[in-house]
């Protein structure tokens, strides 16, 4: 039978917790480009110390040097930068996340250590009263060192830039495709929501809904025992004023070409999404559809027969000659199956799908009784039957 759409309460439960999960990435991120941003100052401001710890050492070395000055205090002073410089050196090394940047801070580490030697071998000299000779090692042999220093700092930094982009670029893309992916999940939900929002079935809606329609057609192939149907029910409003005069009206049909009518006017009555007539083919074993509502050709089609010895309501109904009830699934549609009983047996099952199926349904009673009337219709050697069979097909 046609389905009804469902309610849209999951997919809007689906879009906020999408939003949700959505919201933490983006703080998430925010946290890493935070990060990133305060690892690159803190790098940069080491560097900085490293590069003026250089230029200070450089400096008090000529200051211990210089005619007239105190060398006790610019040899303090050399001492302190030199302390400054190997701290940033270190603390640079630990702390980077390059391995390029990391091979230029280790080879820094190495070239300081040079120029840390050359600086206590040059206050020995100047100790000794060998001014001259001490500039020559502080400024011609430590001229190279301390160039090659300042070269392995700039590469350094020029490494960390590109790490700190590269990561910045990432985190730009995870965030781009993130927005895609729920921009795409959230439009894809507010479909779904749309649709099952709207409450009308494909035939209210003029639209198409062939698929739900032949899944709904094997609804009456669904196993199922048979239960009591005297369980209590909060039935829904049935016009039993229009039940009665359809049953007039089945009772005096002279052309099988009025059942359609009738039909729809039956599920109008049941408040079904659709009906479909059995009837027991002459071998007596298996059971065809042979009038229905609220199907096309094709879902009749692909729906075949049903053994009369098989496991669902519409077989069980023919054998126990007793009503069935397929209990209604997790969007409220369910099915009544009532026997179609002559004086020599049964001679055929009516199927119908319904919102709420339950043990005790009240549609029970007003299927019995249109199924009495259609018995004497769609029975062997019947009037109608006789006059056109074709339109029982």
């Amino acid at each position: 039978m046609s389905r009804r759409a469902g309610s849209p309460t999951p997919f809007i439960l689906g879009f906020l917790v999408l939003a949700l999960i959505s919201l933490i990435g983006h703080w998430r991120i925010d946290v890493m480009r935070k990060a990133g941003r305060h690892s690159a100052t803190v790098i940069n401001n080491d560097l900085r110390l490293a590069e003026q710890g250089l230029a200070e050492l450089r400096g008090a070395q000529a200051g211990y040097l210089a005619v007239g000055q105190k060398p006790d205090e610019w040899m303090t002073r050399a001492t302190s930068a030199s302390v400054q410089l190997e701290t940033s050196i270190a603390d640079l090394a630990a702390s980077t996340s390059s391995p390029d940047a990391h091979q230029h801070y280790q080879a820094a580490a190495a070239l300081v250590t040079e120029l840390t030697a050359n600086d206590r071998k040059a206050r020995v000299l100047v100790a000794s009263g060998q001014e001259l000779v001490a500039s020559d090692v502080l400024f011609q042999e430590g001229a190279d060192p301390t160039k090659k220093l300042a070269y392995e700092l700039t590469a350094a930094r020029d490494f960390e830039m590109v790490a700190f982009e590269k990561s910045a670029a990432t985190l730009g893309w995870i965030s781009l495709g993130a927005n895609g992916a729920a921009l795409a999940i959230g439009l894809l939900l507010l479909f779904l929501a749309t649709r099952g929002g709207t409450g009308e079935s494909p035939e209210m809606s003029g639209e198409s809904d062939e698929p739900a329609r032949e899944a709904d057609a094997t609804s009456f192939r669904s196993a199922a025992s048979a239960e009591p149907t005297n369980d209590p029910f909060a039935a829904p409003s049935v016009d039993l004023s229009a039940a009665a005069d359809l049953c007039v009206d089945l009772g005096r049909i002279l052309d099988a070409r009025d059942l359609q009518n009738l039909m729809a006017r039956a599920a109008t009555v049941m408040e079904a999404k659709g009906l479909v007539v059995w009837v027991i083919e002459a071998g007596g074993t298996q059971l065809r559809p042979s009038l229905a509502h609220g199907y096309s050709d094709r879902v009749l089609q692909r729906m075949g027969t049903l053994p009369a010895s098989g496991d669902n309501v519409t077989s069980l109904a023919f054998r126990t000659l007793q009503p069935q009830v397929l209990r209604s699934s997790f969007d409220g549609h369910g099915a009544l199956a009532v026997p179609l009983i002559t004086s020599s047996g049964c001679v055929g099952v009516l199927a119908a799908e319904v919102q709420g199926a339950k043990p005790g349904d009240v549609r029970f009673a007003v299927a019995r009784m249109i199924a009495a009337q259609l018995s004497t219709i769609v029975g062997p050697g019947s009037a109608v039957q006789t006059q056109s069979a074709s339109g029982l097909n």
